[in-house]
């Protein structure tokens, strides 16, 4: 069936995700909802801004996410002028390169932990 290898790039992006910046820390929550893969904010601290999901706020950097064949990697896939512009390439089983239009690309660890 080729049900299984559809979803298999999917399944392995979904989890805990780390940044490695020097310049913040951040902890991201992967996960699928309906519309595709949403990269929800847990924690973020950069020194001055601060945010805890914890608190009850919901922040999200995309709700729609998609695996692009074509590129093998994930792809916003929103529309119109409001387009992120986020691709997010694995490059290893607990790695993943996080790229944003006109930011530098960064490097996540996946994490272990789960958060309620």
């Amino acid at each position: 069936m080729s049900f299984l290898a559809c979803s298999a790039p999917s399944s392995n992006v979904l989890g805990i995700w780390e940044t490695t910046s020097s310049y913040y820390s951040a902890t991201y929550d992967i996960h699928q909802e309906v519309n595709g893969i949403c990269i929800e904010v847990v924690r973020y601290d950069d020194g001055t801004s601060r945010y805890d999901r914890v608190n009850g706020d919901t922040f999200f950097l995309s709700r729609n996410i998609t695996y692009s064949r074509k590129e093998k990697n994930f792809v916003d896939g929103s529309s119109g002028a409001t387009r992120s512009e986020i691709r997010l390439t694995l490059i290893g089983k607990d790695s993943l390169r996080f790229e944003e239009v006109g930011n530098t690309p960064e490097i996540w660890i996946r994490n272990a932990k789960t958060y309620e």
